[in-house]
């Protein structure tokens, strides 16, 4: 078992060199847009978007000019991550696992046999059904990267007083290349700590979009380009109050009934 901190950080491209998004003939700027910029994962001191050292030159592709601490992460619109983590954190962390269901996810044989089991040909509807009831929950607790060229998918869950990262990247490739640095990522954090860093991601997220709107309803402009400043400043306040919801209990039970059936199948 890999001890460690799971972390996430970003940096906001300079609002003077962010680019327009341009639709039928109009050039704007909106919230998602303004959070344009690099954000990285670490998991158990590892980065999530930490390429392989031989994929670029393999590929043919230019290395990103990074900040300082960003050289492994992901050149992309902020919000993404931001949102992403809305959806997941609040489920990860307030509908624990029960031992019985995380005893699939346990050790490192049992994870691949995990692997194996979402990869499974779906032969029939009964297997298509039970793949989605024994897997389902997961998915739910999974941080995609789809946006990304062969993304990494991190898994997250609560078991106990512990919270699991994992993320297996075996068979992501382009081209025929191995994409990520690190095959199979997992580490274990106490609830504490992944609730302290979700919570200083999320407020510095929304801090520093909020002096990035503040300079704007202060006249700040992009020649030929539109900013809807009125709903720029209710888009803040929306996204403010974004990770507040009520979580719906899984049901545990139908879980491993799915997951015996799987298995005696």
């Amino acid at each position: 078992m890999s001890v460690g901190d799971i972390g996430f950080e970003f940096r906001l491209r300079p609002l003077d060199d962010i680019e327009a998004w341009e639709s039928d003939g109009r050039r704007t700027l909106h919230w998602f847009g303004l959070t344009d910029g690099l954000y990285r994962v670490t998991v158990g001191g590892k980065d999530l978007f930490e390429y392989d050292s031989s994929l670029f030159e393999r590929l043919g592709w230019q290395a990103q000019q990074a900040p300082e601490g960003f050289e492994h992460g992901a050149e992309y619109q902020v919000a993404r991550l931001f949102h992403d983590l809305a959806g997941i954190v609040p489920l990860t962390v307030d509908d624990p696992v029960p031992e019985s269901v995380a005893r699939h996810l346990a050790t490192t044989e049992a994870r691949a046999i995990w692997s194996s089991l979402v990869r499974r040909d779906a032969e029939s509807d009964e297997i298509v059904e039970l793949l989605d009831r024994a897997t389902g929950w997961l998915d739910a607790r999974s941080l995609d990267s789809g946006h990304l060229r062969a993304g990494p998918l991190l898994r997250l869950w609560r078991s106990d007083a512990r919270v699991h990262a994992w993320c297996d990247n075996r068979g992501r490739q382009l081209e025929g290349h191995r994409v990520w640095a690190h095959d199979d990522m997992y580490a274990v954090t106490s609830v504490e700590q992944f609730d302290e860093a979700v919570a200083s991601f999320r407020e510095h997220v929304l801090g520093a979009m909020d002096e990035r709107v503040r300079i704007i309803e202060a006249g700040w402009t992009r020649e030929g380009v539109e900013i809807d400043v009125v709903a720029l400043r209710e888009q803040q306040s929306s996204e403010a109050a974004s990770w507040e919801r009520v979580v719906t209990p899984t049901d545990w039970g139908e879980v491993s009934s799915a997951l015996s059936k799987l298995a005696a199948s």
